[in-house]
């Protein structure tokens, strides 16, 4: 009774029941700068920031570079589609000089999506025969397809604008041909439009049999100076006057009209 046990004393001893931290290589320091999770950034996109707000900078808007601690851009690669990196390092949809577009072009001073009317390095808008815009950024004849442009001056034949002519005739859609078209067989430019009709008065043999030409176009209406082609005109006057096979009897066709 009242004696110390040798093995009690003995465990004090050996530190059986010494405090935990008398070992310090069995854990490591909570605040250890090798571990992300505590708040230390390590400034690359997918670790961009201040301590304890590190951000993923894949999905910024403002660019997906780290860039001086924040997510930003160095180059338009950076930069969603249709945006340009700026002079501070932040993408946005302005364009011009250094500031060039991540696809696209730029338009006004804005990055704009490449179509038949944004075209190549320029951005221009592709007209008169070559109306579409290319996969190589060129405009090109192609037509009659949903995201083909429209002949402009020129009418669509078998894919491709087509020059205007007797035989490929029309503005913008399919080419038709001129050739016994009631309206005349010559291809003409009326009211800015190509269409099929006739260059006369003088040349009534571009319109039917019993027409004559008059503005661009074969009508039955006729006068003296717009013969018929075949037959005689009834009269002089072009609003009251058609052609006929023959004139009337007691009635010779003179000067182009019945008389």
């Amino acid at each position: 009774m009242g004696e110390v046990s040798t093995s009690d004393t003995a465990a004090d001893v050996l530190g059986t029941d010494a405090p935990h931290d008398a070992h310090p290589s069995m854990d490591a320091p909570a605040d250890s700068p090798t571990m992300n999770d505590a708040g230390v950034c390590l400034n690359t996109p997918a670790s961009c920031g201040a301590p304890g707000a590190c951000a993923d900078c894949s999905g910024s808007s403002n660019g997906a570079a780290c860039v001086g601690g924040a997510c930003g851009c160095n180059t338009s690669g950076d930069c969603p589609a249709l945006e340009a990196c700026q002079a501070n390092h932040v993408c946005s949809s302005a364009c011009g000089g250094a500031q060039t577009c991540n696809g696209g072009c730029c338009s006004g001073a804005t990055c704009v999506a490449v179509d038949n009317n944004h075209c190549g390095a320029a951005c221009t808008a592709c007209t008169g025969m070559t109306p579409t815009c290319g996969a190589n950024g060129t405009c090109n004849g192609s037509c009659g397809a949903s995201t083909d442009g429209t002949c402009q001056g020129s009418c669509c034949v078998a894919g491709m604008c087509a020059a205007e002519s007797p035989s490929n005739c029309g503005e913008g859609t399919s080419c038709v041909n001129c050739a016994s078209n009631p309206a005349g067989s010559s291809c003409e430019l009326v009211g800015n439009v190509y269409t099929c009709g006739c260059d006369g008065p003088p040349n009534d043999g571009q319109c039917p049999v019993g027409m004559a030409c008059d503005s661009h176009q074969c009508a039955t209406a006729c006068d003296g100076q717009h013969p018929c082609n075949g037959g005689c005109c009834s009269g002089n006057a072009m609003n009251t006057s058609t052609c006929l096979p023959s004139c009337d009897a007691g009635m010779m066709c003179m000067g182009n009209y019945c008389q």
